[in-house]
This record gives structure tokens, sequence and C-alpha cells, in this order.
């Protein structure tokens, strides 16, 4: 993760890659009715969304990142998730 948040072109692919899964979603199933199918279009143009903001913003992005490692708020979360593991 700490090469991630020091590689600025790595976010911006990162970007891209999220960019392009949300398009392809949004392309292939962009339904909007009133029920739970609604979801997946929701997400598809909430991730287009992500990805051209990690696009257009890399900089902040890397600030975003490194700011959430230093929080060790991710580990505190993986230490949860084990803690209550259902099975």
């Amino acid at each position: 993760m700490t090469d991630f948040v020091n590689s600025k072109g790595l976010i911006w692919v990162t970007g891209l890659i999220t960019f392009v899964m949300g398009t392809v979603i949004i392309a292939l199933y962009n339904v909007w009715s009133a029920d739970w199918r609604v979801l997946v279009s929701v997400l598809g143009w909430l991730t287009a969304t992500k990805g051209a903001v990690i696009m257009l913003f890399p900089s902040s992005m890397m600030l975003f990142y490194r700011r959430f490692l230093s929080n060790r708020l991710l580990t505190y979360s993986g230490m949860y998730a084990l803690e209550h593991d259902p099975t």
C-alpha cells in the first residue's frame, strides 16, 4: 500500500481501470426501475465517477490514501473483521 501511495502513475492507472469497469457496467446493465436491480446501475455510476475523480485529481487521492494509512484505519478494520468472523 505504501508503494501505491507514492506512485502517481499507479494511482492514475488504478483510476483508469476503475473508470473502465464502471462504464462497462453502465453500458451492459443500465436499468432504472423501482426494484433491487437499480442498485447495479447506481454501483456502475459510482464506480465510473470514482475512477474519473482518481484520474482527474491523483495528487488529492495520494493525500487521501496517505491519511488512510497514517490513521491505522486499515489495520483496525482488518482486526475487527477477524474478531467478528461469523464462521
